[in-house]
């Protein structure tokens, strides 16, 4: 199963101390050198939370997104597809994304979700959905 990520993906590279770099599955990572696995155990809990509350799932998903593309986020952080699906409906639902018509359903995340009032509604808010 691969990431969710918005593209462009950054490259990685090994510098200093480490002579080579890549991506990997964080839920399978393991054995890493000295406390590394705890920071990574924390930083996948506080990243949980943020996607739990939505704004950090969206920025994780591809701007426009389908319901797979969330099962997918949930699923490689260990949470269910119902779980996915409600999170889509309340995100969806606080306005964080919107519907986009069209044959098969797909939704789309505000441009600068730091910008975001709250109001997909707003006048002023038209060309940040675009």
């Amino acid at each position: 199963m691969s990431a969710p990520a918005r593209p462009p993906v950054p490259k990685v590279s090994g510098g200093d101390d480490a002579a080579e770099a890549k991506w990997f599955e964080v839920m399978t990572v393991g054995g890493l050198a000295f406390d590394h696995d705890l920071m990574l155990d924390e930083a996948i809990d506080c990243l949980k939370v943020g996607v739990e509350i939505g704004p950090d799932g969206l920025r994780l998903l591809p701007r426009t997104f389908r319901d797979d593309d969330v099962k997918n986020l949930f699923a490689i952080l260990g949470w269910g597809n119902s779980d996915a699906i409600k999170w889509r409906k309340r995100v969806v639902g606080e306005g964080m994304a919107r519907v986009v018509p069209g044959p098969t359903p797909r939704y789309q995340t505000h441009r600068d979700l730091d910008l975001f009032d709250g109001d997909p509604e707003d006048d002023d808010n038209d060309d940040l959905w675009s």
